[in-house]
């Protein structure tokens, strides 16, 4: 017995003219409050990029790669922390070479203005200096619909 299929090209014309069959809906104005559950009638563009600064996707600690150059399991450096990042802090001052920042989530591990350089002496195992630091703008750009 011969089933009655269609083939996906077929069902998906179905599909849209079924759906440019529908009425438009009126838009309304509504507070934001009550727009749970809606759907938005233009596009939602952000007024700043979001988040709106670099920052640590993890817990750890930001240091200069020149620092542990040539450590290992069987010559270990050790740094002494002088500061500490929390979420949404940025450093006062650039961190001393031969010394290290805790950092949390969501802080910034260079203060405003510096740039983030690849260092030659980066753990390229790991995916090299910067790699895991998330870039301002990386979930919301500014003007951009999202």
């Amino acid at each position: 017995m011969k089933q009655p299929f269609c083939t996906p090209a077929q069902a998906l014309r179905r599909v849209l003219d079924a759906a440019a069959a529908l009425p438009v809906p009126a838009t309304e104005r509504v507070p934001l409050d009550d727009a749970c559950g809606r759907i938005a009638a233009r596009d939602l563009c952000a007024r700043m990029d979001q988040p709106p600064f670099d920052r640590s996707p993890l817990d750890g600690y930001a240091l200069h790669s020149a620092d542990t150059a040539g450590a290992g399991e069987e010559t270990p450096v050790t740094l002494p922390v002088v500061m500490k990042l929390y979420a949404g802090d940025a450093p006062a001052a650039v961190l001393p070479a031969g010394c290290a920042a805790r950092i949390m989530t969501g802080a910034t591990p260079r203060p405003p203005g510096r740039r983030l350089r690849s260092d030659a002496g980066a753990d390229r195992r790991r995916g090299g200096a910067g790699a895991h630091l998330r870039t301002a703008s990386t979930q919301r750009q500014c003007g951009v619909p999202g």
